[in-house]
């Protein structure tokens, strides 16, 4: 078992290369004849000084640079959490990065006038360290690639480590900060161990582990005040600081009243009268092709949320569509969608959809060869992720985004998007008739109770020629069938019909479409074995504090400590399987997802019966065929 500790020994040395290209990478605020940093705002850590001439230094950095955004990083910050920073987020890439998540050092930060305006940021000058970052985070939203780091000379960091307290570190990491956090105990332990049951590779581990700040940092300009200490401490140090944090995570109370109990009057009063209204009476046709050999495909429950409730979904004998059926009623949309996009789950939403820049470039450039966009319209839009990352690829589109939360009017002030629209989309396609060139459905139709209206609404939207973007989960997926209940594209309650790419390109040429392209391979999400295990977790030991559940007593709490930890080391081998199975299932053509392509160049067909159904060619246009 020794090569354990020597391959991460041999891992920690490339590490601290990387880190070290990380950091090199990050200017240091040149010296300036500049007398002021008029029209800047700077937010500051208490006992953190910012003088004169760095303000006015970093006030001309930004100008030299187009900044509207800077992170000021003191020359001696803590050796630790300056590691830390680099290994969450690239500087070489950051700037480029528009949905890139605001990162601070938790010290100083600079914003201009209008970036402060538009985000909406208070009078204060100093605040905590889950402040500032919290703020810095708002504020590059509205930066977008207009935002950097620089290494302030002047600037002295004060003592200790603010990432050694779960409220900073949990803030820094974000939503994934308790998988960073048992990463780094499992880490420390596995070191541990080593020094036991294998002492001399464990030794050397330890070793490089100790020596990996003087490779980080030999000849930077950034000269943290503890280094020495460090490179002759770090394991004790590592395991005192992450034990602070646990025991800060433990006994940290929330600001304010609990939000679980604040929510349970809201709920027991909804489930108080039971949950049958909050579904529709049984169909016994098919939605698609009105055929009654109707039979079940999966009956489960709500295996992310654990709100009450059995699920069934079933599949047409004929036509092989897939829905939910009882479907859930307007009231239970209400019931199930509460608390999972906004309020308690937040944090968890807002994380779910900062998916990669290149995803969200692949769907902008579905329509390459096919027209050059004028104005898009994405429907579904939530936060504008796709718009914002979209505008790389087509940087003289007007995108504009349709929502029903309250995430596109964000949008909108922070500059994601051209114009908002909050609704229905059937119900505002009428003001907006014959306004884009191009539409686009991510990820949206499952969630409908009428894909056609919302194909309809399409149809309206777009001028004639226009092109209309669909992407959906594929229900044909072979992982589906393998992982039952648990693959996340069922996603019960919430996905109400799940369509195979010959049912879609039926509804679409209904509607007057006519499919251009389907891409199946480019359309795979890589998350199928961590999603499904997740869920899994979350099925076995869901999470304790719900306020549509009883409270939860020390035996179930418990069971949720042990699952979700222990399991733990299960999650970095699901992350692997996704890695290394991606490129098979878009190569032979087993995705998760599918893509279609369709343009509106016909009127829509009075009679679905008259349709005629053409096989279209993955990844190669209809038009070929």
């Amino acid at each position: 078992m020794r090569w354990i500790w020597y391959v991460l020994a041999v891992l920690w040395a490339l590490d601290a290369l990387r880190m070290r290209a990380r950091l090199k990478s990050i200017p240091v605020l040149p010296a300036t004849d500049r007398a002021d940093a008029e029209g800047y705002r700077f937010v500051t850590l208490p006992g953190v000084q910012v003088d004169g001439r760095t303000r006015a230094s970093a006030a001309a950095f930004a100008e030299q640079h187009d900044l509207a955004l800077l992170d000021l990083i003191p020359f001696d910050a803590p050796t630790l959490l300056t590691m830390g920073i680099v290994q969450l987020m690239d500087p070489r890439t950051y700037r480029k990065t528009r949905i890139a998540v605001g990162h601070s050092s938790g010290y100083a930060l600079m914003a201009d006038r209008d970036v402060a305006t538009r985000a909406r940021l208070g009078p204060e000058d100093q605040c905590d360290p889950v402040t500032l970052i919290r703020t810095m985070k708002r504020l590059k939203i509205c930066a977008l690639s207009r935002a950097g780091l620089a290494v302030a000379p002047g600037m002295h960091a004060p003592p200790g480590n603010l990432a050694a307290t779960w409220p900073v570190f949990s803030e820094i990491v974000g939503g994934t900060s308790h998988s960073w956090f048992m990463a780094r105990g499992i880490m420390l332990a596995v070191l541990v161990a080593g020094l036991f049951v294998a002492p001399a590779a464990g030794a050397t581990a330890l070793l490089v582990m100790h020596l990996q700040p003087i490779v980080v940092f030999a000849g930077l300009p950034l000269r943290p005040r503890d280094l020495g200490l460090t490179v002759l401490l770090r394991g004790p140090i590592e395991v005192w600081s992450w034990f602070q944090t646990l025991v800060t995570r433990v006994t940290a109370r929330p600001e304010g009243p609990d939000p679980i109990e604040a929510r349970r009057a809201l709920y027991t009063n909804w489930l108080k009268d039971g949950i049958e209204r909050f579904f529709e009476p049984r169909r016994q046709t098919c939605p698609i092709c009105e055929s009654s050999q109707l039979r079940e495909r999966l009956r489960t429950i709500d295996v992310v949320q654990r709100k009450p409730g059995e699920f069934v979904l079933e599949e047409c004998g004929d036509c092989g569509h897939i829905f939910q059926n009882p479907r859930l009623s307007v009231a239970g949309l209400e019931f199930y969608y509460c608390d999972f996009y906004d309020g308690l789950r937040t944090p968890v939403a807002e994380t779910l959809s900062r998916s990669p820049t290149w995803m969200y470039l692949d769907r902008a450039r579905a329509i390459t060869g096919l027209g050059t966009p004028a104005r898009w319209l994405d429907v579904g839009t939530a936060h504008g992720h796709f718009c914002c990352a979209a505008q790389e690829a087509w940087p003289d589109t007007q995108f504009d985004g349709l929502d029903i939360s309250t995430g596109v009017e964000e949008a909108e002030r922070a500059g994601w998007i051209k114009q908002g629209y909050r609704g229905f989309f059937p119900k505002l396609a009428d003001d907006i008739a014959g306004q884009y060139d191009v539409l686009s459905l991510f990820h949206c139709l499952e969630h409908t109770p009428d894909p056609r209206q919302e194909i309809a609404a399409a149809y309206k939207a777009l001028e004639p020629g226009g092109l209309l973007v669909i992407e959906v989960p594929d229900p044909e997926s072979w992982i589906g069938r393998v992982c039952g209940r648990f693959w996340f594209p069922w996603f019960q309650p919430q996905h109400l019909h799940l369509l195979s790419v010959k049912n879609m390109s039926r509804l679409l040429r209904e509607a007057g479409f006519e499919p251009a392209l389907v891409q199946r391979g480019e359309a795979h999400i890589q998350i199928d074995f961590f999603a499904t295990l997740m869920v899994f977790y979350g099925w076995i030991a869901p999470k304790p504090d719900a306020p549509w559940l009883p409270p939860s007593g020390r035996i179930k709490r418990l069971k949720h400590f042990l699952v979700w930890n222990f399991g733990f080391p299960l999650i970095p081998f699901a992350i692997l399987l996704d890695i290394v199975s991606a490129p098979l299932a878009r190569r032979i053509g087993l995705s998760n997802a599918y893509r279609v392509v369709a343009r509106r160049d016909a009127q829509p067909l009075r009679r679905p019966d008259a349709v005629v159904e053409i096989p279209v060619p993955v990844g190669a246009p209809v038009e070929a065929v």
